[in-house]
């Protein structure tokens, strides 16, 4: 058995003798036996996972195979054939420094040691598990603060903190200090947020007779739609925020179900934090806004039917119905009719909701889960009807009511679907494809010319931008970048159309670009490279054709490095353990800059990088002859420019 302390692995020990069982693969028949019980003694360092745990009766239906290669290390494959472990020495030292767990063939869990100090550091939840990155910096098995997390769990960890009164817990999901700085809010703020601290561990107590130990969180809700912006002119901060105004948590003690009100969050970086101390939602109503710091309060008062906090017994019906059917999960590999029975199913009880609930916030919700749900099911290849039923509820809501949202919301999540089912067809000819392509830009163009003002519009006119772009119309491209920025100024779209504008207008422009150093301190800038000719490769560890091209630019680079030519590089992965073994096993001698975000970090935004690689090509006084130069444009144009 292996020897655990508090549910954490003794990884000194598992490391050593994992290790030892790959590497002694002529044994491997002899070792089959134990090393399979081992392997699956492992757990977790963080409890709550749900991953795929074969009975002992199962063992022998198990196997294991050892990797060589990107990954080192080897994989357990369960009794339905599908992987349910894998242990992987990242940087080449016999050792295993990362764990990870599957469910369903899909990895949900992964435990890092990223320091390779044989101490798990980092844990990840991942795929169906959802977004979590958790950071323990003094490795003791406990989260010391968050890498990332979204608005939803946010709230689930708020509920799982205030059942088990655990204040730590808690704190770690709410703004603190080093985040109000973050954030730049303006003093009368910082003080507000600091006052809501400062409550939160007489809050805490007061759950105690509220919540039952075992309270389990049931769902994320909010007064709002999506996530609003609130403009740094707004005098509230020196830069934008996002914030959630009225989130609630909605939660199951027993059987009943309960709300707890979280008030507003708002986006720091990679995660959401709660700003405003939570409350147990008290009497028949449900006081949405009230409190909010950042935000004017969008909902006066929500009733809740029944009192005390109870839906009316047909909502709860189906809610739990629907929670029911969620539950059941698709299996990889189930027949298409199959999928879509589930998605029938699951349709009608949205559309029973719909129906039954009275409140227009409350009804337009559920539409647009119904929407989504259609279009999600159409995508799936499994569910032909459903572009139909949106195409007539496009049609119904148009003329009852012209004027809602849902019509361009239901219009929009439409053409997606019907685009991809289009591209999905296993008979279409590359001439069809092109049609295909051709029919999608004419929808988005009309759609961005029908409902400019929309928040979906700016979603099409980026997509508009970028696939002009990428056929070579650049004109176009520039005019709908343009035409984003000016109607949609403060959404993430009009960020990325800003770099693309940026990045279209670089050729024989000076570059300037800087950034922080990946494994070392400091920042690296384009100026210091004045004097050679420099390539600035935007890439990541994910993107195959960057390593397809890799051999040929490092073949470049030993070619031409003692002529005066350099690279450097701007690595975009999320995980930044995958960077240092990739750049070991290719060799990669460059200097690198890495920063947070991957496609949605600053330098991605700043040059509306879309796709990769992308390579900028620089003369010696630092000008940019190409902004997407290829390999073979490359090789033609190296030996020109160093002889110059």
């Amino acid at each position: 058995m292996i020897p655990f302390n508090n549910g954490q692995i003794n990884i000194l020990y598992t490391c050593t003798i994992l290790m030892l069982i790959c590497c002694a693969a002529e044994n491997m028949l002899a070792a089959e036996g134990p090393s399979l019980e081992l392997a699956l003694n492992f757990k977790p360092v963080h409890e709550g996972i749900e991953y795929d745990i074969p009975t002992k009766q199962d063992y022998e239906k198990c196997k294991f195979d050892i990797e060589r290669g990107a990954i080192n290390g080897y994989v357990v494959i369960g009794p339905q054939g599908l992987a349910i472990r894998r242990f992987v020495d990242m940087n080449g030292d016999n050792l295993v420094d990362q764990w990870r767990y599957y469910q369903n063939g899909m990895e949900v869990y992964r435990d890092i040691d990223s320091n390779f100090n044989k101490k798990v550091d980092q844990s990840r939840w991942l795929n169906t598990a959802g977004t979590r990155w958790a950071i323990d910096e003094n490795e003791d098995g406990k989260t010391d603060r968050w890498q990332m997390i979204s608005a939803e769990e946010v709230s689930r960890e708020a509920v799982k903190a205030l059942a088990s009164r655990d204040l730590a817990r808690l704190q770690l999901v709410f703004l603190d200090n080093r985040d109000i700085q973050t954030l730049k809010l303006n003093p009368e703020f910082q003080q507000a947020v600091q006052k809501e601290m400062e409550t939160l561990a007489g809050r805490i107590s007061q759950f105690e007779k509220k919540l039952v130990p075992d309270t389990k969180w049931v769902r994320f809700d909010s007064s709002m739609l999506m996530p609003n912006l609130i403009p740094k002119d707004d005098g509230k901060a020196q830069k934008d925020l996002v914030v959630y105004e009225n989130v609630m948590a909605i939660i199951d003690q027993n059987g009943k179900t309960g709300f707890i009100q979280l008030g507003e969050i708002v986006k720091v970086d990679d995660c959401w934090k709660l700003i405003q101390a939570p409350k147990f939602a008290e009497g028949d109503t449900l006081q949405m806004g009230e409190g909010g710091l950042l935000m004017q309060p969008a909902v006066a008062a929500m009733p809740v039917a029944g009192g005390n906090q109870q839906l009316e017994p047909e909502i709860q019906r189906l809610i739990d119905q629907l929670q029911g059917l969620d539950k059941e999960n698709l299996q990889p590999g189930v027949a298409p009719q199959q999928v879509a029975v589930y998605y029938r199913k699951r349709m009608q009880i949205i559309q029973s909701l719909v129906n039954a609930v009275s409140a227009p916030a409350e009804k337009k919700i559920w539409q647009q889960q119904l929407v989504d749900g259609i279009a999600a099911a159409i995508q799936t290849g499994s569910y032909p009807e459903g572009t139909a039923q949106l195409a007539a509820m496009e049609r119904t809501m148009g003329k009852d009511d012209p004027k809602s949202s849902l019509v361009p919301y239901i219009t929009y999540r439409r053409l997606l679907a019907e685009y991809s089912s289009r591209l999905q067809d296993p008979q279409a000819t590359a001439e069809k494809r092109q049609q295909v392509q051709d029919w999608w830009l004419i929808q988005l163009n009309d759609f961005a010319e029908r409902y400019g003002n929309e928040p979906d519009a700016a979603d099409a006119m980026l997509q508009l931008g970028m696939t002009l772009e990428f056929l070579g119309k650049n004109t176009d491209a520039n005019r709908w970048y343009q035409q984003l920025v000016k109607m949609h100024p403060t959404s993430n779209q009009a960020q990325k159309g800003k770099g693309a504008l940026k990045r279209l207008a670089l050729t024989g422009q000076t570059l300037e670009l800087n950034g922080s150093k990946y494994g070392s301190t400091g920042t690296w800038d384009i100026k210091s490279y004045k004097g050679r000719v420099t390539l600035v490769v935007f890439w990541s560890t994910w993107c195959q054709p960057h390593t397809d091209e890799l051999p040929q630019l490092l073949k470049l680079y030993a070619d031409f490095r003692a002529k005066g030519y350099e690279v450097l590089g701007v690595n975009l992965d999320t995980d930044e353990s995958a960077i240092k073994p990739y750049l070991a096993q290719n060799r990669v001698p460059w200097n690198q800059i890495h920063e947070q975000g991957g496609l949605e970090s600053r330098l991605a935004q700043e040059f509306g990088i879309f796709s990769l690689p992308t390579m900028f090509l620089l003369d010696k006084e630092g000008k940019v002859i190409s902004r997407g130069t290829s390999v073979d444009e490359l090789k033609d144009q190296l030996p020109k420019l160093l002889d110059k």
